[in-house]
Parts: structure tokens; sequence; C-alpha cells
């Protein structure tokens, strides 16, 4: 089983021989203390305990739920806002689509940037977070199609940097043996707002 090799296992009984076709012989009280080591299901259990114990995880699930009510709020709703400033309907389904045109450039471009090492990523999340917080907050104020033009890319190329760090952010505030299941309580998360902004 050293250096991680895959080989058949078998068990061996008092008298019978140690080598085989290939195989690999192991006493049973070997296989047993590997089973025993690799499964430990009560450690499992107490991932959410320990994740909540973690105030810098805390607020970073605080921040991805506020995250994902501004996300929602201004997509689901920022149709009916033109359509209420006189907006034809075709302009107001068009800024949906600039808005996840600039989502794709900035899943695209976020990647490049980091590589750069310019910033931490929960800087380039900060960021990313505080311009769509203000695009959320200026949404109601706009009357003009351009500006909301502008405010719709610029929104969508902050959320889809955001969409992208935030899978690096977790990861830098919890143990490694614990970023997997932090990132599950991230999107679960943000599904549940999601689905309360639809109701």
């Amino acid at each position: 089983m050293a250096g991680h090799d895959h080989k058949p296992v078998r068990h061996n009984h008092p008298g019978e021989p140690t080598k085989g076709k290939g195989e690999e012989f192991l006493h049973r009280t070997q296989t047993s203390l590997c089973i025993h080591a690799q499964s430990d299901p009560g450690q499992k259990s107490s991932d959410l305990i320990r994740l909540l114990r973690n105030p810098s995880f805390l607020v970073l699930m605080a921040v991805s739920i506020a995250h994902g009510f501004g996300w929602a709020s201004t997509t689901y709703h920022l149709v009916s806002r033109a359509e209420s400033i006189n907006i034809e309907p075709d302009n107001a389904a068009l800024l949906l689509t600039l808005m996840g045109a600039g989502s794709l450039i900035g899943r695209l471009s976020i990647g490049w940037i980091v590589d750069r090492n310019w910033m931490r990523p929960e800087l380039y999340y900060t960021l990313s977070f505080g311009v769509c917080a203000l695009a959320t907050f200026i949404t109601p104020l706009i009357t003009e199609f351009k500006v909301l033009v502008a405010v719709a890319l610029v929104h969508g190329i902050s959320n889809g940097v955001a969409s992208v760090v935030i899978t690096m952010t977790p990861r830098l505030v919890v143990k490694p043996s614990l970023a997997s299941t932090s990132m599950a309580y991230f999107f679960l998360a943000w599904a549940l707002v999601k689905y309360l902004e639809e109701l």
C-alpha cells in the first residue's frame, strides 16, 4: 500500500504462503487498522460545529448571503424597474442580456488577473462585492436608459468576478480539511437566497 499503488489484497491465514500471482498479502490486523484509519464518521459530523466556531467563516457567510440578495433583487426586478420608467420592453430585456455579457467578461478576466498575484483573492471579492452593492443601491434612483445600460454592465462584470473568487475565499479562512464542506454551505446559502427571492 506504500506509494498509493493499487494492488489486489488478500488476507493470509496461518500456514498460507505469502506470495501469489502479483497479489499482495496482508495480515488481517493490518487491513483492519487501515480501514479504521480511513473512516471516521464522528469527525465528519462535527465539521459544521467547527465551521460555526470560526468567526471569519461566519462573516463570509453573512457577506455571501447579502451578496446573493443583492444579485437576485437586481436580476429579478431590473426589467420591471426599466418598464416602470417608460422604457420599451425590448430595451428593458436587453439590460439582462448586457448583465449576462458583463458577467461572462468578469468570469473570464478574473482568472488572468488572479494569476498576476496583484492582490489576495479575498480583496478581489471585497471589491467586487462593493461594486455589486453600489450598483444595487443606485439602480432604483436611475431614470435614464443609457445609465441603466452602464450599471447593468458594471453589475454583471462585478458579479461575474465575485462568482469565481468566492470559490477561492473559504479555503483561506478554514482548515484544508474543511474547505470542501465550507463551499457546500456557501452554495447552499446562495441557493436559499435565490429561492426566497422567487417567492
